[in-house]
């Protein structure tokens, strides 16, 4: 069996859907499935290729003849499953797919009235019954909610997360290419804080990461903010931080997988929805988004309460961790295991 997975990330879109996208086809790795990644952008191509997949690279044709050549690619090679993400996916594209192989949708939006065999949406603020009035005749398979979100393997199976008196070490984390420099005002915001003055403050930045260079220039005149760039055991130097404050999309998700009691911000639009979702859930505190006026106070503001109140800080990490719990790629993994083997999806 191959899957093949139609993917990509640059610096406009960020990492996450080519990141969630790897986590999955681990999983089905594992399981003896083949995978193969089709990329149209020279950042996607690259990650997939550094990853260790097999990539096709789509960087240098249009769509009409990428259309061609994966429908020859499918049919020469057999393609089981085709598992698409991407927000440039209009329904028309994912319907030539599907004359490939069935087609699995990775989706954030609540997209209406998509031809796929199933909807998968792991986020917070994914929404079942929404989805169900969406797809009312109950030929796509739903795949929806927390239980789903897709995760590295490394995320899976922590233990509790520790919750000391004091915070010490502060994590910053802006996704894969920190739109709107989002890394460098909350680290600015957290060296303005009196009460955080002893902290160490660590900025996690993405490969695409167009704050790099300020964020160095930071560091140089302020030796307690360390700035770490190609991080590859994320889990561990989320559990060494003591809180955090970071974007409310995938990265959002590991930390509450992890147990790290966390302040979510927007970085998009469809980011507004999820930190209040989070807060309603009570497993982060909310930090507005990142264009409005006030966001460095109200980061500010957020992070001198969290870090004042370790009860505050245990309620968070109890909550966030009992609703992520790191096993969604691997549940995935047997659905759509299942699904190739048989063309249909278990009861």
């Amino acid at each position: 069996m191959l899957a093949l997975f139609r993917t990509d990330c640059d610096a406009g879109q960020g990492m996450g859907h080519i990141m969630r996208c790897a986590a999955l086809a681990r999983a089905l790795r594992s399981m003896d499935v083949d995978v193969v990644f089709a990329c149209s952008k020279p950042e996607g191509v690259a990650f997939a290729y550094d990853s260790g997949f097999e990539v096709l690279d789509l960087s240098s044709v249009d769509m009409e003849t990428e259309k061609r050549f994966l429908l020859e690619y499918g049919h020469s090679r057999d393609v089981s499953l085709i598992v698409a993400d991407s927000y440039e996916y209009e329904p028309v594209y994912l319907r030539a797919l599907g004359d490939i192989a069935p087609v699995v949708y990775i989706d954030d939006l609540h997209t209406p009235g998509l031809a796929v065999k199933a909807i998968i949406n792991g986020n917070i603020t994914a929404d079942e019954v929404r989805y169900k009035d969406l797809y009312v005749s109950g030929d796509t398979k739903l795949l929806i909610g927390a239980q789903f979100s897709l995760l590295r393997s490394e995320f899976c199976g922590l233990g509790s997360f520790s919750v000391k008196d004091d915070v010490r070490k502060i994590l910053v984390a802006s996704g894969g290419s920190d739109p709107h420099y989002a890394s460098v005002k909350v680290t600015e915001a957290l060296l303005n804080c009196p009460s955080l003055s002893e902290c160490e403050i660590v900025v996690m930045v993405g490969v695409l990461s167009g704050s790099i260079d300020w964020l160095h220039a930071i560091s140089a005149c302020q030796p307690r903010v360390k700035v770490r760039q190609g991080v590859r055991n994320v889990a561990q130097l989320m559990r060494s931080c003591d809180m955090a404050v970071a974007a409310a999309g995938g990265t959002m998700n590991e930390l509450c997988a992890c147990g790290v009691p966390s302040i979510a911000y927007a970085l998009a639009e469809n980011q507004v929805k999820a930190i209040a979702a989070f807060a309603s859930a009570n497993c982060a505190l909310e930090g507005g988004a990142v264009w409005e006026d006030g966001f460095s106070s109200l980061v500010a503001r957020c992070a001198e309460a969290l870090a004042n109140d370790a009860g505050l800080r245990t309620e968070l990490s109890k909550n966030a961790k009992r609703l992520f719990d790191g096993k969604g790629a691997e549940r995935l993994a047997r659905e759509l295991y299942g699904f190739m083997a048989t063309g249909a999806w278990e009861a």
